[in-house]
């Protein structure tokens, strides 16, 4: 999983990432994985045509949750929320093109199902947000987390 961009481990069962390769993902299945969520949107340059069918040959367990760039929302969080439950106890990773959109989605279910705190939540957040110098995150993406805060009954 080190090769895939971005890979963070965030419990033993659960991974997140930027998009992995076919190969990679044979890998992965051969290792286990059970449940992927992906996260990014069809057609970006990065993106793996036909990832669903691939993982369902695979024996893999597959969501679609596409966020677009500019405007993550809360119902996107909820079906985040209800594929996260169909993936407990299951070998997961939550992919999107390089990490980005998923370490925002992490963070508030981290605070509220894994028992994480504010602090270690922000660290996750930060440790790939703020990775590229050139790169920040816009008021959007700071008001999804605490939207996604508040719906999961935690402060914003």
């Amino acid at each position: 999983m080190d090769t895939i961009i971005n890979h963070i481990a965030i419990t033993d069962t659960l991974g997140t990432a930027g998009q992995p390769t076919e190969a990679q993902f044979q890998k992965l299945c051969g290792d286990g994985l059970e449940v992927v969520i992906n996260l990014a949107p069809d057609g970006l340059e990065t993106s793996l045509p036909e990832e669903g069918a691939l993982l369902a040959g695979l024996g893999v367990e597959y969501h679609h949750i596409p966020v677009p760039w500019n405007a993550p929302s809360v119902a996107k969080y909820r079906r985040f929320q209800n594929a996260m439950a169909s993936a407990a106890g299951k070998r997961t990773l939550v992919h999107c093109q390089a990490n980005y959109r998923v370490t925002a989605f992490i963070a508030p279910y981290a605070q509220a199902h894994l028992g994480w705190t504010r602090a270690e939540a922000d660290a996750l957040v930060a440790k790939i947000w703020t990775s590229r110098p050139d790169f920040a995150m816009g008021d959007d993406w700071r008001e999804f987390i605490a939207q996604a805060r508040q719906a999961e009954g935690l402060p914003a």
